[in-house]
C-alpha cells in the first residue's frame, strides 16, 4: 500500500502542475510492481508517467489503471468530476466511474454468454427461435453473429419512439433494415445487433437488461460503483458529470431505450474494471468456455464483444475503444498475463494515443491497432 501511495504523490505534481493540485485515493490493491522494476529493469512509475507526459493537459478530465500479473502497477484520476463553482468536489480518482461508450459491447456478450450457459442455449440458435413475427430477412441470423457482427445488419439505425421502448417491436424494426450481405460471410460493424441482443436478453430471463447485468455480472463480480445507465442510480461521491457541447448532466440522465441499450452505457470506474478484469479471469462471472469463445478471433479480427489478436509471448490481446456523449475509453486486456490497461475520459482525451503509449511501456514492442 505505501509503494503505491508514493507513486501517486510522485506524479502528482507533474500531472496536476502543483502539489496540491491533484487526489488519489489508496488502491484496492497493494502492489509490488508499482516502485519496483518492470521488464527492463526501468522504475514502474517512470515508464509510466513517461508515456503520459504531453498527452494530457491540465484540463483533461480522465483516469488510468495499469496491471500485470493481477497486481496495480499504476493508477491515477485528474480533473473535476462536476463543472458547478458553487461546490467544491474531490477531484476524479480512480474510483469515479465513466460511460464505457461501445467497450459496454463486452458486457453485453458477458450477459449473453452467461444466459446462454445458464438456459443451456447455443450461440447458434437463430434469432427466429425467440422472437415471433420476425421478417423474412431474419431467417439464419445467428446469436453469434451478432456478437461477431456478422449479421449483415447495418451499423446504425434510428428507431421509432414506440419500438426504442419495447424489445421485441425493435427487434423487428431492425430486422426488417437493407442488408449488406447474407449473414455470416463478412464482417460489418453494427451497434444494433447490439441492440438486438439486449432485447434478447430481456425476452429470455423474463428481467430488464439493466437488472440482468447488474445482478447477475456486477455483483457477482463484486463490483462497488459499476452500473448500467437505466439500472440502479449511481453513487453520488462516485460519479462523473456527462459534458458534451451544451450538455452537462448526471452520468445516468441520457436517452437509454433500445436505440442504444447493448451498445453503450455501462459504467464503471478504473477499480471496477480492475475487480470485473479479475472475476473474468478466476471464472466467477463466465465458466472456462464461454471464456474460450469470447476470445476466438473471427472475421474483421474480432471475438465477441472485444477486438482480439494473437499478441505472440503475451497470449491473446483483447481490445476495445468506446465513444458516447461525453465520454471516451480504451482498454486492452492480456488474461494469460493478468494484464490490463484501463483508460477513461472525456470527449477531449486522445484515449488512443495514451492506451497505445501504455501499451508499449507495459509490454515493449510496437503497440497494436485500437478499434471502437
Amino acid at each position: 500500500m505505501t509503494n503505491l501511495i508514493q507513486l501517486t504523490l510522485l506524479i502528482a505534481p507533474w500531472f496536476m502542475g502543483s502539489p496540491s493540485g491533484g487526489h488519489n485515493e489508496p488502491p484496492a490493491h497493494a502492489s509490488a510492481h508499482a516502485s519496483g522494476l518492470l521488464q527492463n529493469q526501468e522504475p514502474a512509475s517512470d515508464r509510466f508517467e513517461a508515456a503520459m507526459k504531453g498527452l494530457v493537459s491540465k484540463d483533461s478530465r480522465f483516469a488510468v489503471g495499469v496491471v500485470l500479473e493481477g497486481e496495480v502497477l499504476f493508477e491515477i484520476g485528474r480533473g473535476n468530476p462536476r463543472t458547478s463553482q458553487k461546490k467544491r468536489f474531490k477531484p476524479i480518482s480512480p474510483a469515479h466511474i465513466f460511460d464505457l461508450g461501445s467497450v459496454s459491447k463486452s458486457v453485453t456478450a458477458a450477459a449473453v454468454l452467461h444466459l446462454v450457459t445458464a438456459k443451456g442455449l447455443s450461440l447458434n440458435a437463430p434469432l427466429t427461435d425467440f422472437f415471433h413475427d420476425l421478417p423474412e430477412q431474419a431467417q439464419g441470423v445467428t446469436l453469434k453473429q451478432l456478437l461477431g457482427h456478422t449479421s449483415s445488419l447495418p451499423k446504425s439505425i434510428s428507431l421509432t419512439e414506440s419500438a426504442d421502448g419495447d424489445g421485441p417491436r425493435a427487434v423487428r424494426e431492425i430486422m426488417k433494415q437493407r442488408r449488406s450481405g447474407a449473414p455470416g460471410e463478412e464482417f460489418h460493424y453494427s451497434n444494433v445487433g447490439y441492440q438486438v441482443l439486449a432485447a434478447w436478453v430481456e425476452e429470455v430471463s423474463g428481467e430488464r437488461f439493466e437488472s440482468y447485468v447488474e445482478k447477475k455480472l456486477f455483483k457477482r463480480a463484486r463490483l462497488p460503483s459499476a452500473r448500467l445507465v437505466g439500472g440502479t442510480k449511481p453513487k453520488k461521491e462516485s460519479s462523473t458529470q456527462r459534458i458534451s457541447g451544451k450538455m452537462q448532466s448526471k452520468i445516468e440522465l441520457f436517452p437509454y431505450g433500445f436505440g442504444r441499450k447493448g451498445t453503450t452505457g455501462a459504467l464503471m470506474s478504473v477499480r471496477d474494471f480492475i475487480r470485473w478484469d479479475e472475476a473474468l479471469r478466476k471464472g466467477k462471472v463466465l465458466d472456462d468456455a464461454s471464456r474460450e469463445l469470447w476470445a476466438e478471433e473471427g472475421l474483421g479480427g474480432y471475438g465477441l464483444g472485444w477486438f482480439v489478436r494473437d499478441d505472440g509471448p503475451n497470449g491473446k490481446r483483447l481490445q476495445h475503444g468506446g465513444n458516447v456523449e461525453g465520454y471516451q475509453s480504451w482498454v486492452a486486456r492480456w488474461p494469460s498475463k493478468g494484464a490490463l490497461i484501463v483508460v477513461l475520459g472525456d470527449e477531449n482525451l486522445d484515449k488512443d494515443a495514451i492506451g497505445q503509449q501504455l501499451e508499449r511501456a507495459l509490454f515493449p514492442k510496437e503497440a497494436g491497432a485500437t478499434d471502437d
